[in-house]
């Protein structure tokens, strides 16, 4: 295809999250077991964007997220409602906290009049993996089958791959050539579907490094690593983590972040192995882990309200009021601007 460079976009690409992802490409995360990877990404990422609420304090754009799952389906259900349950409490703490300010009772059920429902109903989970290799240049079979169903959802804006190995279908990560074809397809499926691909991934064994050839990352579009901050897994302490960008192929790379992952409890009514619902028995305490984004200066001050929440909490009691609702996702680029040129008017570039 042939186009006059004129016609190029050359306005700064669009982002998934602001400062973090683009809103079409293909990269990776990874890090050390037990330091949240999947609560942070599967979890607080996905709901982000499917509620259009910030994610560790980075505005987003409201889509559909679709969760591709190599492990993990079992208890997949319960880390999402726990995140949900622990949306809820923070807003009735900051519902009480806003009614002793104000001294008005009233303000409490206001606030939480005005919020918008934190859900899942935008977070889909694919329960089968794929190959991801490219073969010759072209999508496996069983990924063009992902394809089709991923195509149905709609406003569709990431699709997270959990974990990167359950993909690879004995394609070596470390070999070159394998490397190649698995990255050529990790582009093919972020074209195809006009959506961010993040892959999750694990380190070497000494930790320093992600698993796999240098090619990955070179033909990445970004790369974040999890290191573990403070605290140990199983441990008393709190377990804080730093989210810390290797590569970011449109941008400057962002700051290092801090996360807390912390435990949400709550009541869930007792049910049979079926799932129905057991008559007249006791509640069962029920709890998983979640994320929040961690912020020591603020955590050390004393503070007459709890820490403001990362999915679009306000940020003074002032504003406590405004509901976080995010308008629909504005229109993806093509690459290429309107042009009066008839010869160019009729082309569009995808996944630029």
């Amino acid at each position: 295809m042939l186009i006059n460079a004129d016609a190029l976009d050359t306005r700064k690409p669009q982002e998934l999250v602001e400062g973090m992802f683009p809103r079409i490409g293909a990269g990776f995360a990874y890090g050390p077991p037990y330091w949240a990877k999947s609560l942070l990404f599967d979890g607080e990422l996905a709901l982000a964007v499917g509620n259009g609420t910030d994610f560790l304090g980075r505005k987003v754009i409201h889509g559909s997220v679709a969760v591709v799952l190599g492990e993990g389906l079992l208890d997949a259900g319960l880390r999402l409602k726990g995140r949900q349950i622990r949306q809820q409490q923070d807003d009735a703490k900051h519902a009480a906290a806003l009614a002793e300010i104000e001294d008005d009772p009233a303000a409490a059920a206001e606030f939480m009049d005005d919020r918008a429902p934190y859900t899942s109903d935008r977070v889909f989970i694919e329960t089968e993996s794929f190959a991801l290799p490219a073969i010759n240049g072209q999508v496996s079979p069983s990924m063009a089958d992902a394809m089709d169903r991923l195509s149905q959802i709609p406003d569709l804006e990431l699709v997270i791959l959990d974990s990167f190995a359950d993909f690879l279908y004995g394609a070596s990560p470390t070999h070159e050539s394998s490397a190649t074809k698995i990255m050529d397809g990790m582009h093919l499926l972020s074209a195809g579907l006009q959506c961010l691909v993040l892959a999750i991934s694990h380190p070497t064994a000494k930790g320093d490094k992600m698993l796999g050839s240098g090619r990955l990352k070179a033909a990445a579009d970004f790369v974040y690593r999890i290191e573990p901050v403070r605290g140990t897994p199983g441990g008393s302490g709190p377990l804080i983590a730093a989210l810390s960008c290797e590569k970011n192929k449109y941008g400057q790379p962002p700051p290092p972040m801090q996360y807390l992952i912390e435990s949400t409890e709550w009541l869930e009514p007792a049910r049979d192995e079926a799932g129905e619902l057991i008559e007249d028995a006791e509640p069962e305490l029920v709890s998983t882990g979640t994320v929040r984004l961690y912020e020591p200066a603020k955590q050390a001050a004393p503070l007459r309200m709890p820490a403001l929440e990362l999915s679009g909490r306000p940020d003074s009691p002032a504003q406590l009021r405004v509901a976080a609702r995010q308008p629909l996702a504005p229109p993806k680029r093509t690459g290429v601007l309107a042009s009066a040129r008839p010869a160019v008017t009729t082309f569009a570039l995808k996944g630029i």
